[in-house]
């Protein structure tokens, strides 16, 4: 495995990315709020879980541009750390499309690391029912933007559609939601050490979450994803996730929380820390 020092100069402008997708976004959110008179942050659907965002059944008004920062102590001794956007956006009502990607930066053990640009994610949901319960369908295209020889990436398409509900009362937001998603055999190595074949399956990925709003501000979270074996004879992903949204005014918010691993597949701990603008 080779060193890269050039990696935290790479996140350093990543994280100047989402600072400066952020600023447009703030810029966009007071002209809406001048209009509208009110915030949209404030709305309950704004509420977002961490884990679960894109399953979520619910859409935003109109837009949404978060800076997050994600740090996992991994299973296999390794950590890592990813930098990146999150996008939503509301084309047309009931409609959700947007994406994810990140810049990461990951130590192996014996002091190697490597950094570049992970695997994207884009996606699309249709909030066909509202009330007195949300119901959605979405797809998700996992696109091979990772160099699969720094495992960095998987190097393949995948792709996964799930179906997903939630009902906001008054003391507490709950979701639901289950998928199934298509891994593509994969090669991964090479740059690193050996290469691995990775025999992909269909797997199974669910969770919930419920939200409790303690303020108009500010509010608390838990979450419970789990995701079964992706690839032969590896490990299911199951996670559970405390959080927390704090509503600062004028479309921005902050969330964060931290992530306990349930089994190999998914990370030992995690801290999540995200800045958001909606408008």
């Amino acid at each position: 495995m080779t060193s890269i020092p050039n990696g935290r100069r790479i996140l350093s402008s990543a994280l100047g990315l989402t600072l400066l997708l952020g600023a447009s976004g703030t810029a966009a959110a007071q002209s809406t709020a001048a209009r509208s008179g009110s915030a949209s942050a404030t709305m309950e659907d704004s509420r977002r879980f961490l884990q679960i965002f894109i399953e979520d059944a619910a859409v935003v008004e109109n837009g949404w541009i978060e800076g997050q920062v994600r740090y996992q102590d991994l299973s296999n001794d390794s950590d890592l750390l990813g930098i990146g956007p999150i996008l939503a956006f509301s084309p047309v009502d009931g409609l959700e499309v947007g994406g994810r990607l990140s810049l990461l930066d990951v130590d192996f053990p014996g002091n190697n690391s490597e950094s570049g640009l992970g695997d994207t994610t884009v996606y699309g949901k249709w909030q066909f029912f509202r009330n007195p319960v949300q119901f959605a369908v979405g797809a998700e295209l996992f696109l091979p933007t990772g160099d699969e020889e720094k495992f960095l990436g998987t190097g393949e398409f995948d792709a996964a559609v799930f179906a997903s509900v939630r009902k906001n009362l008054a003391e507490a937001y709950v979701t639901g939601h289950f998928g199934f998603r298509k891994n593509n055999d994969a090669r991964v190595g090479g740059d690193l050490g050996p290469v691995i074949d990775l025999d992909g399956k269909t797997s199974i990925f669910l969770g919930g979450g419920v939200m409790f709003p303690l303020s108009d501000r500010f509010a608390l979270s838990g979450e419970l994803t789990v995701e079964t074996e992706r690839y032969e004879d590896s490990d299911s992903a199951v996670a559970l996730t405390a959080g927390a949204y704090w509503f600062a005014g004028r479309g921005f918010s902050l969330r964060g929380g931290i992530g306990l691993g349930l089994d190999d597949g998914a990370p030992d701990v995690e801290v999540i820390f995200g800045a958001a603008w909606t408008f």
